[in-house]
Formats: structure tokens, sequence, C-alpha cells
């Protein structure tokens, strides 16, 4: 127990160094345990004990990750007013010695977005454990008597925490214990029979205090409180600074635009860039130049984006911006406007048309860039209204089966038109486009 003590106060002395932000602390807790065994037949301990304690020193590298030592102290005690009260009396201590690394939840996930007082920290790892018969055994001596066990131990919980001032927080603890290698049941009464693996458990609730030391004056602010190691500053001593820091730091280096030139519009020149209409290609959007549009071009293909029907993907001229499709595409495509075919009058697809369908699935599986819009058109001998749902149920179940081979919907738009946009003239059939 001393080597220990003296072991945590050499960490604190050797991780107290200049940093930006303080780094260290110092946590401490006590509350209750509960001993879930191995108890030996008719002995049982309180479901809730009193007399838990653990005192830990943390070391933040950065504001999401840490490393922990630290000492506990739990007292098992029989149940005392339960249905073993009446049997086998014993108490036993026990102390651990813990290495954890920490995980700040609560920077990891924001919560500062929830609120800037609140973290959580979870913590992992594993020690050295020794359980003592308080009546046959003392503290510091016979650490080889019958009513000694000394094993090794993993860990593992959470705390959530509330800033109380930039040196200290108030802090809750849930912690699992798992013990390995224990030769004796918790009472003392008998050998604990699973003692080759993980078998002695015990959980512990505690609330507590963390102590942030290191810097004075503006470095004062600990790393369990800092949002973004690279822009806050430590300065900052309200609930809220870092938060509107950061966001305005980001404000900061956005860029800034010119204001835009103000336009003389009138009559003969709407949108008041120069250019009379007459001669003004984009006459509604001011622009420069002879043809009065906009020469900005997003995607460096030389067609500005008022031209360009493919604003975001490089293409050509001839293809109005987008880029060239294939040739065994083109030819899917025009096979599949020629020969895709439904019953008279009806929405079923006629089944010799099914192959030509899949050879346009198949480009789309091989192209994910593209995307298809299907438009129906029919001249069916009945009135238009009855024209514009059967055209849209047959662009429907064209979706619908290219969707069933696995093309994703969002791909897909479907529309009919009847026969009031008779881009063929007065034949009826489907029309495919595709567009990225």
């Amino acid at each position: 127990m001393r080597h220990s003590l003296f072991l945590l106060a050499f960490l604190s002395a050797f991780l107290a160094t200049s940093q930006t932000y303080n780094s260290l602390s110092i946590d401490g807790n006590i509350g209750l345990n509960s001993a879930l065994g191995p108890f030996a037949e008719g002995c049982q301990s309180n479901y809730l004990g009193v007399y838990h304690l653990d005192v830990n020193c943390r070391y933040m590298l950065n504001n999401k990750f840490g490393v922990m030592g630290g000492v506990g102290f739990d007292r098992i005690k029989n149940d005392e007013s339960g249905y073993y009260q009446d049997l086998n009396y014993f108490k036993t201590h026990y102390f651990r010695l813990s290495f954890q690394a920490v995980f700040n939840v609560g920077r990891i996930a924001e919560f500062e977005d929830i609120h800037p007082r609140f973290g959580l920290l979870f913590h992992t790892g594993f020690g050295f454990s020794s359980l003592k018969d308080a009546h046959r055994s003392v503290w510091f001596k016979n650490f080889r008597t019958q009513g000694s066990d000394e094993m090794m131990h993993l860990i593992m919980g959470f705390t959530p925490q509330w800033r109380l001032t930039d040196y200290m927080a108030i802090h809750t603890d849930f912690t699992f214990v798992a013990n390995i290698w224990q030769t004796k049941t918790f009472d003392f009464t008998g050998p604990n029979e699973f003692h080759k693996g993980v078998d002695g458990r015990i959980a512990t609730f505690s609330v507590g205090l963390s102590y942030y030391f290191g810097r004075e004056g503006q470095g004062r602010k600990h790393k369990d409180w800092i949002w973004d190691m690279d822009i806050a500053k430590p300065s900052s001593s309200q609930p809220g600074d870092a938060i509107l820091e950061r966001n305005t730091v980001k404000v900061d280096t956005t860029e800034v635009k010119p204001p835009a030139p103000v336009n003389r519009v009138t009559p003969d020149d709407r949108d008041g860039d120069g250019v009379p209409n007459d001669i003004d290609v984009c006459p509604d959007t001011p622009g420069e130049g002879e043809t009065g549009c906009p020469n900005s071009d997003s995607d460096g293909d030389g067609i500005v984006n008022t031209l360009d029907d493919c604003p975001d993907v490089k293409g050509s001229l001839s293809s109005g911006g987008c880029p060239e499709i294939d040739g065994a595409s083109k030819n899917a495509i025009d096979e599949g406007m020629r020969e895709v075919h439904f019953e008279d009058g009806t929405d079923v697809i006629q089944i010799e048309s099914n192959g030509h369908l899949d050879k346009i699935v198949k480009i789309l599986i091989d192209h994910p860039e593209y995307n298809l819009d299907i438009d129906a058109h029919t001249n069916e001998e009945a009135a238009e209204g009855s024209n514009l749902s059967l055209s849209r149920a047959r662009a429907k179940r064209i979706k619908d089966y290219l969707i069933s081979k696995g093309i994703e919907k969002e791909r897909l738009k479907a529309e009919g038109f009847g026969s009031i946009i008779p881009v063929y003239g007065n034949e009826t059939r489907i029309e495919f486009k595709i567009t990225f």
C-alpha cells in the first residue's frame, strides 16, 4: 500500500509539466459496492454495501484520450437484512491497484452541443488486487496467510461529470471489476472452484470530485473541457465561450466575396449588365462580354454554367456540356426505345422486351455515374385522360422492373405524358435518356 501511494505521488509530480492546457487531475470517489460472487454456500453479502473508496491520478494526452492510475478499497460484509442475515458472519477487505486508458466520450460525441458543462468519461484497464479476511489478516502484513488472496483484475466504467469551475468538477462513477485467479470466496469460508478464470465480480457506485491542477491564469482550463484543441482559447471562462470562439473562427476563415456590382436595370436591359435584351443570350442573368452571360465554369470544361446541362461534370459541347455516352450504351438505349413494348391497352411489359431492359440494367451497373429518365408516350384510341394514366403506369412499371434488378430508385425518374408531347409523332413508345 505504501509503495502504491508513493508511485501515485511520483506519477503526479512527473506528469505535471507545462502544457497549453492543464492535463493532470486527481479524482476521488466515495460510495457503495455490490459483490456479485463467488460466495460459499449459505453466505451472501449485502446487495449494496457501504465503504467504497478510490483515488485516481489521471493525465489527458489530448481532449479525447488519456491514462489513469489509482488505488481502490471496498469492504465486503455478510448480508445484514436479507435471507442470509442469520447465517455465516464475515467481513473482508478488498484492495486494488489499477492502470487504465481513459476516453473522453463527451468530446468525441460533442456533448458541448447538449450542454458545455456536461461530460462523460469511459475508462478501462487492468490491475492487481488483494482480498483480506478482516479477522485473520492485517493490512500490509501476512500476505501469505490463510486470510489473504492475491489476484489480477480487469476493470471498466463510466464517469458522467459536471464542470463547476476551470479547476474543479463533480462526477458520479459506475465501475465493474472482474477478478482473475481468485482462489478464495469473498467470505473466506471455502475455496473458489472457478479460480482459474475470470470469476470474482464487484460493481461500485460512487460520487466524487475531480481537481485539475498545473498551469495558472489563462492556461487553467483542463483538456476535459476543450472542444477543439487547435482553436479554442484557454481564456474562455463562460460556459458557451468556447463554442462561440469555434464558430467565430470558422466564419473568419470563410472566403469573403466582393460585393456585387451595382447594375443599371432598364426596360431594354432587364439584368442591367450593359448588353441589350435583343442580343443578350442570358437576358435575366447579369453577365459580361458580347453574350451577356456569366463566365463561371464550375467543371472547367470550357462551357459556362448557364449553357452547361451538367455544370458539375466535365463534358463536351456536342453533348450540351455533359460527358459523352459510350457507343455500347447508346446502342442499348436506342434498342430499348424501339423494342420495349406493352400488351395493348395495358402496362404489362411484353416478355420479349425483358432482354432489352436487362441490357439497360447492365449499363447502369457498369456506370454508377449514369441516371436514367423514363418517359412514356401513348396514343391509344381513348380519351386523353386515359392515355395520360396509361403512360404513367407504363413508365412506373419499367422503373419497378429496373429496381427489382438492383438499380437504386434514386437514380431513376419515371414520367408519363400521354399524347400531350408527341415527341415521335403519333407513335406509342418509351423514351430513355441518360443523365448525370
